[in-house]
């Protein structure tokens, strides 16, 4: 079993300071498939914590940079994301074990749905990486993520979603308790043509999603489970095979 330490050569957080994009020095030789996610465990005044956290990084970044990135929420009850989004300090050493699971897939269509809410958007930052900035071979791909306010969401994430403005890419940001959606909208409409900041519940955007796509496209969903079997449901009554649907539930 893999097992050693990294330490933090960058952190970049969200303006609630809620969510935290991290990158931690790769030291050793590692392997990994990309999707899957390690075990990061730390010590901190003298109280040991551990957690799993997909992997953000394509394996070509992973051996050009030799970093690893992380997305982090701080939620109320788990004292490892509240370390990681609102302790943690430059160059402190973070053990990091496995690196195991499913969410993985051939890409071996050229029409991609992705799916997540909060941290689950980790898994996917390295897919839409690989698609759009290592010019993998694709004709659409249509984005939904949800969040509970524009300030949740850290600079870094939103620009490597927003940045290429293309007829092919289109983003749907669900923010449920955001109240300037209009503002927001308004400051990038002259840029932004496929990039849509809203309100309403995500089945508008999945139904949306799935007239634009149709069939014959690879789904990725990370998600709370009760909503990954439900946005499963939908997807499969439509015509989508359940063999190019992967998902996490966390």
């Amino acid at each position: 079993m893999f097992d050693t330490k990294w330490h933090l050569v960058k952190k970049v957080d969200s303006p609630s300071g809620l969510v935290s994009f991290l990158t931690l020095q790769v030291q050793d030789s590692f392997n990994f498939e990309e999707g899957q996610f390690v075990m990061l465990e730390t010590e901190f005044e003298w109280k040991k914590m551990k957690k799993p956290y997909s992997i953000s990084t394509t394996y070509k970044q992973m051996e050009e940079e030799k970093h690893i990135g992380f997305v982090v929420k701080k939620t109320s009850l788990d004292w490892m994301s509240n370390f990681l989004t609102q302790l943690i300090t430059a160059d402190f050493q973070v053990s990091v074990k496995w690196p195991v699971g499913h969410y993985t897939n051939s890409l071996e269509h050229k029409k991609y749905l992705f799916i997540a809410t909060w941290s689950g958007l980790s898994p996917n930052v390295w897919l839409f990486s690989k698609l759009v900035y290592q010019q993998w071979d694709y004709d659409y791909i249509v984005n939904i993520f949800w969040e509970k306010t524009h300030a949740d969401i850290v600079p870094e994430i939103e620009t490597l979603f927003t940045q290429h403005n293309k007829e092919n890419i289109n983003n749907f940001f669900h923010l449920s308790r955001e109240p300037n959606i209009e503002q927001i909208n308004k400051q990038y409409q002259s840029t932004w043509s496929t990039i849509r900041y809203q309100t309403w519940r995500i089945q508008g955007s999945l139904t949306k999603a799935i007239e634009l796509l149709w069939t014959d496209m690879s789904c990725f969903i990370c998600w709370k489970p009760e909503m990954v079997d439900d946005v499963r449901y939908i997807l499969e009554q439509s015509w989508v095979d359940k063999e190019d649907i992967t998902f996490e539930k966390y």
